[in-house]
């Protein structure tokens, strides 16, 4: 029969196990070949930082562990690489940071970088959306390998971002490129809400019901039956005739 401290411990390992059982799956470094594909390489070279973040290498081991990873023409390479330090009387490269500087200056060509480094200085928003040109941004940051501050970096996206855009989030404050390309994308959002036309009202016809009544004559020209009157006739003038004398418009009447 278990002691009761026995139980205890028994279930503080039961209580552990489901925090880390995320840890358990399986997440290695790739092989890498040596091929001269620029591209591949940083893919390969990004997978293996994330996997020393994501398992917390220590940076002792993390040469072994990419030594061990490479293969054909790249393992050749780097063997070739030990063994002149070891003719000059050159300790071994143990810092990680060394190792992928001899892994870049072999694998990215000078032309690639230099290529790389002035499609990201000339760089425009243009047609692209605000996410489009930031992941197009970042892509080319990392092929050319461009070491330079936080603030040079911002500097350089907003001289390609779209100047209506750049011109207000200058207004605010950031202090990351995360920061500032969101930034960037809140203002796009609002000048497109804000660029949509409104929406505009139907004409308001009157129901058949309501429509006017074809005007009378009466009603569409008063004016001019009111003033529409017969004119009296002239009766003819004759001298030496008294006023009472003259015909009547009857006499006349009848005579014509």
């Amino acid at each position: 029969m278990s002691s009761p401290s026995e139980t205890s411990r028994g279930a503080r390992r039961t209580n552990r196990r489901p925090r880390e059982a995320h840890l358990n799956f399986k997440v290695d470094i790739p092989e890498f070949e040596g091929k001269l594909d620029p591209d591949e390489f940083l893919d390969w070279l990004q997978t293996v930082e994330r996997v020393f973040d994501f398992k917390d290498i220590p940076d002792e081991k993390k040469v072994k562990l990419v030594a061990l990873k490479l293969r054909r023409y790249a393992s050749t390479w780097w063997a070739n690489i030990m063994a002149k330090r070891a003719k000059k009387g050159k300790s071994k490269i143990r810092s990680w940071r060394k190792m992928k500087s001899e892994l870049k200056e072999k694998f990215l060509p000078s032309h690639y970088l230099q290529e790389n480094y002035s499609k990201v200085h000339h760089l425009k928003q243009g047609s692209m959306s605000v996410e489009e040109y930031t992941r197009e941004f970042e892509r080319l940051l990392i092929k050319c390998d461009l070491k330079e501050d936080e603030d040079q970096t911002s500097v350089r996206y907003l001289g390609g971002l779209d100047e209506k855009i750049a011109h207000v989030v200058e207004l605010h404050p950031y202090h990351t490129l995360d920061e500032l390309s969101s930034l960037a994308r809140k203002v796009e959002i609002q000048k497109r809400i804000r660029g949509k036309p409104k929406p505009t009202k139907p004409p308001n016809h009157p129901y058949p019901s309501q429509r006017p009544l074809t005007p009378t004559p009466s009603q569409s020209h008063p004016q001019i039956l009111k003033h529409h009157r017969p004119k009296p006739t002239k009766l003819p003038y004759k001298p030496g005739l008294i006023p009472h004398q003259m015909p009547s418009n009857d006499v006349l009447g009848a005579k014509a």
